[in-house]
Protein backbone atom coordinates (compact mmCIF):
# COMPACT_ATOMS: atom_id res chain seq x y z
CA UNK A 1 0.00 0.00 0.00
CA UNK A 2 2.75 2.39 0.97
CA UNK A 3 4.65 1.46 -2.20
CA UNK A 4 1.58 2.22 -4.36
CA UNK A 5 1.09 5.55 -2.57
CA UNK A 6 4.74 6.52 -3.09
CA UNK A 7 4.50 5.55 -6.77
CA UNK A 8 1.49 7.80 -7.26
CA UNK A 9 3.32 10.67 -5.59
CA UNK A 10 6.27 10.19 -7.95
CA UNK A 11 3.98 10.09 -11.01
CA UNK A 12 2.18 13.26 -9.92
CA UNK A 13 5.51 14.98 -9.35
CA UNK A 14 6.66 14.03 -12.85
CA UNK A 15 3.41 15.33 -14.35
CA UNK A 16 3.90 18.65 -12.58
CA UNK A 17 7.54 18.93 -13.70
CA UNK A 18 6.81 17.98 -17.34
CA UNK A 19 3.74 20.20 -17.45
CA UNK A 20 5.69 23.09 -16.03
CA UNK A 21 8.39 22.53 -18.61
CA UNK A 22 5.85 22.61 -21.43
CA UNK A 23 4.30 25.81 -20.10
CA UNK A 24 7.74 27.41 -19.78
CA UNK A 25 8.63 26.34 -23.34
CA UNK A 26 5.37 27.76 -24.71
CA UNK A 27 5.86 31.01 -22.81
CA UNK A 28 9.42 31.31 -24.16
CA UNK A 29 8.20 30.75 -27.73
CA UNK A 30 5.49 33.39 -27.30
CA UNK A 31 7.99 35.89 -25.93
CA UNK A 32 10.58 35.05 -28.60
CA UNK A 33 8.77 34.02 -31.80
CA UNK A 34 10.93 32.15 -34.33
CA UNK A 35 12.65 34.28 -36.93
CA UNK A 36 11.56 34.16 -40.54
CA UNK A 37 13.31 31.51 -42.57
CA UNK A 38 16.55 32.60 -44.18
CA UNK A 39 15.07 31.10 -47.37
CA UNK A 40 12.41 33.82 -47.55
CA UNK A 41 12.87 36.99 -49.58
CA UNK A 42 12.62 40.14 -47.48
CA UNK A 43 11.17 43.49 -48.53
CA UNK A 44 7.93 44.30 -50.31
CA UNK A 45 7.28 41.13 -52.29
CA UNK A 46 6.27 41.46 -55.94
CA UNK A 47 5.50 39.07 -58.75
CA UNK A 48 5.08 41.09 -61.93
CA UNK A 49 6.98 41.08 -65.21
CA UNK A 50 9.65 43.77 -65.08
CA UNK A 51 8.94 46.46 -67.72
CA UNK A 52 11.47 46.23 -70.53
CA UNK A 53 13.81 49.07 -71.48
CA UNK A 54 17.02 49.74 -73.38
CA UNK A 55 19.33 52.64 -72.48
CA UNK A 56 23.02 53.50 -72.72
CA UNK A 57 25.34 53.53 -69.73
CA UNK A 58 28.12 55.96 -68.83
CA UNK A 59 30.53 54.22 -71.22
CA UNK A 60 28.10 54.38 -74.16
CA UNK A 61 27.29 50.66 -74.02
CA UNK A 62 23.70 49.68 -74.78
CA UNK A 63 21.98 47.98 -71.84
CA UNK A 64 18.78 46.01 -72.43
CA UNK A 65 16.92 44.51 -69.49
CA UNK A 66 15.89 41.58 -71.69
CA UNK A 67 19.54 40.80 -72.39
CA UNK A 68 20.21 40.39 -68.66
CA UNK A 69 17.93 37.36 -68.30
CA UNK A 70 19.49 34.53 -66.32
CA UNK A 71 20.87 36.68 -63.50
CA UNK A 72 19.45 38.85 -60.72
CA UNK A 73 19.19 42.58 -61.43
CA UNK A 74 19.33 45.41 -58.89
CA UNK A 75 17.54 48.40 -60.40
CA UNK A 76 17.53 51.82 -58.74
CA UNK A 77 16.99 55.45 -59.78
CA UNK A 78 19.62 58.09 -58.96
CA UNK A 79 21.14 61.35 -60.10
CA UNK A 80 24.78 62.28 -59.95
CA UNK A 81 24.48 65.66 -58.18
CA UNK A 82 22.14 64.38 -55.46
CA UNK A 83 23.27 65.81 -52.12
CA UNK A 84 22.04 63.10 -49.78
CA UNK A 85 20.10 59.89 -50.40
CA UNK A 86 21.54 58.92 -53.81
CA UNK A 87 25.16 58.78 -52.63
CA UNK A 88 24.04 56.89 -49.53
CA UNK A 89 22.26 54.36 -51.73
CA UNK A 90 25.38 53.96 -53.86
CA UNK A 91 27.47 53.33 -50.74
CA UNK A 92 24.97 50.68 -49.62
CA UNK A 93 25.26 49.01 -53.03
CA UNK A 94 29.03 48.99 -52.60
CA UNK A 95 28.66 47.41 -49.15
CA UNK A 96 26.29 44.80 -50.58
CA UNK A 97 28.74 43.93 -53.35
CA UNK A 98 31.53 43.57 -50.79
CA UNK A 99 29.34 41.25 -48.73
CA UNK A 100 28.63 39.09 -51.78
CA UNK A 101 32.31 38.84 -52.67
CA UNK A 102 32.89 36.98 -55.93
CA UNK A 103 29.13 36.41 -56.27
CA UNK A 104 28.64 40.15 -56.88
CA UNK A 105 29.75 39.48 -60.45
CA UNK A 106 26.64 37.30 -60.89
CA UNK A 107 24.40 40.35 -60.39
CA UNK A 108 23.62 43.20 -62.79
CA UNK A 109 23.65 46.56 -60.98
CA UNK A 110 21.71 49.32 -62.75
CA UNK A 111 20.89 52.94 -61.91
CA UNK A 112 18.58 54.93 -64.17
CA UNK A 113 19.17 58.68 -64.26
CA UNK A 114 16.36 60.85 -62.94
CA UNK A 115 18.08 64.09 -64.03
CA UNK A 116 18.45 63.77 -67.80
CA UNK A 117 19.61 67.35 -68.23
CA UNK A 118 22.22 67.22 -65.46
CA UNK A 119 23.57 63.66 -65.67
CA UNK A 120 26.26 63.18 -68.29
CA UNK A 121 28.67 60.37 -69.10
CA UNK A 122 31.40 62.31 -67.29
CA UNK A 123 29.36 62.99 -64.13
CA UNK A 124 28.06 59.42 -64.07
CA UNK A 125 31.59 58.05 -64.42
CA UNK A 126 32.76 60.27 -61.57
CA UNK A 127 29.79 59.22 -59.40
CA UNK A 128 30.45 55.52 -59.96
CA UNK A 129 34.14 55.97 -59.17
CA UNK A 130 33.46 58.00 -56.02
CA UNK A 131 31.38 55.15 -54.62
CA UNK A 132 33.79 52.35 -55.54
CA UNK A 133 31.46 50.84 -58.11
CA UNK A 134 33.68 50.96 -61.22
CA UNK A 135 33.05 47.88 -63.32
CA UNK A 136 29.95 47.16 -61.26
CA UNK A 137 27.27 49.86 -61.54
CA UNK A 138 25.96 50.78 -64.98
CA UNK A 139 24.52 54.29 -64.77
CA UNK A 140 21.87 54.51 -67.49
CA UNK A 141 21.50 57.85 -69.22
CA UNK A 142 19.38 59.49 -71.88
CA UNK A 143 17.15 62.42 -72.70
CA UNK A 144 13.85 62.97 -70.91
CA UNK A 145 11.96 61.19 -73.69
CA UNK A 146 14.14 58.11 -73.15
CA UNK A 147 14.33 57.84 -69.36
CA UNK A 148 10.93 59.18 -68.28
CA UNK A 149 9.04 56.14 -69.70
CA UNK A 150 11.22 53.97 -67.43
CA UNK A 151 10.36 56.11 -64.38
CA UNK A 152 6.67 55.77 -65.22
CA UNK A 153 6.87 52.03 -65.83
CA UNK A 154 8.44 51.52 -62.39
CA UNK A 155 6.19 54.07 -60.64
CA UNK A 156 9.01 56.49 -59.79
CA UNK A 157 7.60 60.04 -59.51
CA UNK A 158 10.23 62.65 -60.43
CA UNK A 159 9.89 66.38 -59.80
CA UNK A 160 12.84 68.74 -60.39
CA UNK A 161 12.85 71.76 -58.09
CA UNK A 162 13.17 75.21 -59.67
CA UNK A 163 16.80 75.84 -60.53
CA UNK A 164 18.73 78.39 -58.48
CA UNK A 165 21.55 80.47 -59.98
CA UNK A 166 24.89 78.83 -59.30
CA UNK A 167 23.36 75.73 -57.69
CA UNK A 168 22.95 72.26 -59.20
CA UNK A 169 19.49 70.89 -59.86
CA UNK A 170 17.74 69.20 -56.96
CA UNK A 171 15.27 66.48 -57.92
CA UNK A 172 12.50 65.26 -55.65
CA UNK A 173 11.83 61.60 -56.36
CA UNK A 174 10.87 58.30 -54.81
CA UNK A 175 14.05 56.44 -54.03
CA UNK A 176 14.33 52.72 -53.62
CA UNK A 177 15.30 49.69 -55.61
CA UNK A 178 13.78 46.73 -57.38
CA UNK A 179 15.13 43.19 -57.39
CA UNK A 180 14.42 41.40 -60.65
CA UNK A 181 15.04 37.68 -60.97
CA UNK A 182 16.65 35.77 -63.81
CA UNK A 183 13.29 35.16 -65.44
CA UNK A 184 12.63 38.90 -65.71
CA UNK A 185 10.12 39.07 -62.85
CA UNK A 186 10.02 41.84 -60.26
CA UNK A 187 10.44 40.03 -56.95
CA UNK A 188 11.15 42.65 -54.26
CA UNK A 189 10.92 46.40 -53.76
CA UNK A 190 13.00 48.04 -51.02
CA UNK A 191 12.81 51.66 -49.84
CA UNK A 192 15.83 53.90 -49.40
CA UNK A 193 16.26 52.62 -45.83
CA UNK A 194 17.19 49.15 -47.08
CA UNK A 195 19.80 47.14 -45.19
CA UNK A 196 22.74 45.94 -47.34
CA UNK A 197 22.85 42.70 -45.33
CA UNK A 198 19.21 41.98 -46.22
CA UNK A 199 19.81 42.89 -49.86
CA UNK A 200 22.78 40.51 -50.06
CA UNK A 201 20.70 37.64 -48.62
CA UNK A 202 17.89 38.30 -51.11
CA UNK A 203 20.35 38.34 -54.00
CA UNK A 204 21.87 35.02 -52.95
CA UNK A 205 18.37 33.53 -52.85
CA UNK A 206 17.64 34.85 -56.36
CA UNK A 207 20.89 33.37 -57.65
CA UNK A 208 19.65 29.87 -56.87
CA UNK A 209 15.92 30.30 -57.49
Amino acid sequence: MKLRFVSRIIVLALVVVVGGGILLHNHTQAANPPRASSRTLQGTLLNDPAPAFTLRDQTGASVSLAALRGRPVVLTFLYTHCPDVCPLTAEKLHTTAQTLGADAAKVSWLAVSIDPSGDTPASATAFVAAHHLIGRLQFLLGGASQVSPVWNAYHIPVQPEPASPGKPTVVDHLLGLYLIDGAGQERVYMGDDFDPAVLSVDLRLLMVS
